[in-house]
């Protein structure tokens, strides 16, 4: 009896997974919407039926996708091995970090793959693509402009400025996998609580904090890029990608500061709220946000806040 539940449920979710997928597929528009549910069937059949049914649901769900497209197969890979192992921490009951985790390697895992597959099969890199149609845009404006010639020195600043976008290409694909991690793992968690499903809670954005440990990192990469590393060397890729992806995590832990700043002074959420919004909008700001993150893995201002 639970075996024929399990394979109805398992069927029914597939077919829910498919259509949303069809609707994806063949209206664009409608896709943007949907494409953020796509990992939601999976993550419920994992978490009612267990890893085995997850897993004979992907398969499923990758054997239909060949009615549609070649192109279709590595979508539904991709949401499909997401869906499977966010259910499955879902399943375990494991706390949000722990199941950003493993959502997060998971997407980051299948979008680098597919960037790879992408460059080798159809030899189109699209960042180096996209780098050149951006400097040609801007030759054009500029002989379009009639406007004098931009000084030839501050031009070959800007184009090392977008070359540099090309070393990027890691911190990108692992700030995208985490996106996607984190976003389909707060749609679920809220679709679960809704089936009256036990959801761990978020830790207060007051209280979190990266392991004191990263400034010691992020104090190497800063050391190294002042240093001057040789364009294009692998070092030079790595220190670049570092000082993005730790540049980031220290202006996440200064607004952990800010909100902890403002919880302690009973203000409004609309003050901390506001604040993040001004700093993404003007950005400046974000220098003032990280400097306050680096203090307090360094200093731990937190814990002298609340002394005081």
């Amino acid at each position: 009896m639970k075996d024929t539940r399990q394979l109805t449920e398992t069927a029914l979710l597939l077919a829910v997974f498919m259509l949303l997928f069809a609707v994806a597929f063949f209206l664009p528009p409608l896709g943007l919407l949907l494409v953020w549910f796509l990992p939601f069937p999976f993550i419920l059949n994992a978490v009612r039926n267990g890893r085995n049914a997850a897993i004979a649901m992907g398969a499923g769900a990758i054997v239909l996708s060949l009615f549609f497209s070649v192109a279709a197969l590595p979508i539904v890979w991709t949401f499909a091995s997401a869906g499977l192992m966010i259910g499955e921490m879902f399943r375990r009951n494991k706390p949000p970090f722990h199941i950003l985790l493993a959502g997060s390697l998971t997407y980051i895992a299948n979008i680098v793959l597919l960037y790879i597959l992408f460059v080798v099969f159809t030899g189109i890199n699209p960042v180096a693509n996209s780098i050149d149609a951006m400097k040609s845009m801007l030759d054009e404006m500029q002989s379009m402009s009639g406007l004098p010639a931009v000084d030839e020195e501050q031009m070959k600043i800007l184009f090392q400025q977008l070359d540099l976008i090309a070393y990027l290409v890691p911190s990108m694909l692992i700030m995208g996998g985490l996106f996607l991690a984190l976003l389909t793992q707060l749609l679920a968690g809220f679709m679960l609580k809704r089936l009256q499903y036990n959801v761990k809670k978020w830790p207060p954005f007051s209280e979190w904090s990266f392991p004191r440990s990263l400034i010691f990192y992020y104090l190497v990469v800063l050391i190294l890029s002042l240093i001057g590393l040789e364009e294009g060397s692998t070092l030079f890729a790595l220190v670049a990608n570092l000082d993005v992806l730790l540049g980031n995590a220290m202006i996440l832990q200064g607004f952990t500061v800010i909100f902890a700043f403002s919880k302690m002074k009973q203000w409004s959420i609309a003050v901390p709220v506001f604040i993040a919004v001004f700093s993404f909008l003007f950005m400046f700001p974000l220098q003032f946000v990280k400097l306050l993150g680096i203090l307090d893995l360094g200093l731990n201002l937190r814990s002298r806040m609340n002394v005081k």
